[in-house]
């Protein structure tokens, strides 16, 4: 091939590849699994991304098609009073691993309490994270977003609120809870 030719060539092969890679720094941008509506069972607010189901507290019912659905643990952020013995005894029948984070209403969404479940976005289980109607799930995931995959704050919180998180006090602790931990990140 004349040398020409090989030039043309290169420097089709090199406009194409610029062509492809889109606008400059998007290769910066990490790329973000959709947390998108999803139905399990009678389950409420119910979300799906990443292996992680998100929502309101199921019944028996809705844990064995959780189970069906590759579900392979069950975290609970319900209050103390709002628990129940029968999801429990469910998950043990399915062996299911049941994952009871004990929140206090008086204490509520704790520094400690996402301290606990932070570490299990990153062991790849899929695993359903429930409350009682759903918003505390969608908040302690939109800290997840932000903290460990790096969504801008606002589009996490947005993402949460699509899933069922009440606008307020809730945004203002998921930015309390990732500020929190990026500084202690930068420590």
């Amino acid at each position: 091939m004349p040398c020409f030719e090989r030039l043309l060539l290169a420097a089709v092969v090199l406009g194409a590849g610029a062509a492809c890679a889109g606008p400059r720094g998007s290769e910066d941008v990490p790329p973000f699994v959709p947390l998108t509506a999803a139905e399990l069972g009678g389950m409420h607010n119910v979300s799906f991304s990443e292996g992680w189901w998100l929502g309101s507290a199921p019944t028996p019912a809705d844990l064995d098609l959780a189970k069906r659905r590759g579900v392979e643990r069950v975290v609970s952020i319900q209050h103390v009073d709002e628990r129940s013995d029968d999801l429990r005894r469910a998950c043990g029948e399915m062996d299911l691993e049941y994952v009871e984070m004990n929140v206090r209403h008086e204490i509520g969404l704790s520094d400690r309490l996402v301290d606990r479940i932070l570490p299990l976005f990153a062991d790849g289980r899929s695993t359903l994270l429930f409350c009682e109607d759903g918003a505390r799930s969608a908040a302690m995931f939109a800290v997840h977003r932000a903290v460990d995959q790096g969504m801008p704050i606002d589009t996490a919180l947005q993402e949460a609120r699509a899933a069922g998180m009440r606008p307020g006090e809730s945004e203002e602790w998921v930015r309390e809870q990732v500020e929190r931990i990026a500084v202690a990140r930068r420590r």
